[in-house]
């Protein structure tokens, strides 16, 4: 028994060790009305709580993602500086009423390399 406590100890005290695999710097959101709330050249339009976030943290840039669907339609792609909080900043999105989501840009990885020969 105290070989299996040692033996989680270890397990959860590496895993908290691990490394979070985001895009240092960048947060992704979605606008709850995307036809009234919009973000251009790093300025809310119509959300003075946006602004007043974007100023605090000094945002760098903002994008608005491509529309491909009305599931993608009012996402942004928003640029911090690399050393930023982003967990914090993230709470304070949140709070704002405009926003409905808000997430880090996580990074995947292949598990296995595909079997389909035109994969490259």
């Amino acid at each position: 028994m105290k070989k299996i406590l040692i033996f989680l100890f270890i397990l959860l005290y590496e895993f908290s060790l691990a490394q979070v695999n985001y895009e240092p710097g960048v947060i992704l959101l979605k606008v709850k009305n995307p036809h009234v709330v919009k973000i251009k050249n790093k300025k809310a339009v119509n959300s003075a709580d946006l602004n007043i976030i974007f100023t605090n943290y000094r945002i760098l840039s903002s994008k608005e993602l491509p529309y491909l669907s009305s599931l993608t339609e009012g996402w942004y792609r928003l640029e911090f500086p690399i050393k930023s909080n982003l967990q914090i900043i993230k709470s304070e999105l949140l709070k704002c009423n405009a926003i409905e989501k808000v997430t880090l840009n996580y990074r995947g990885s292949l598990c296995s390399i595909p079997n389909d020969t035109y994969w490259n």
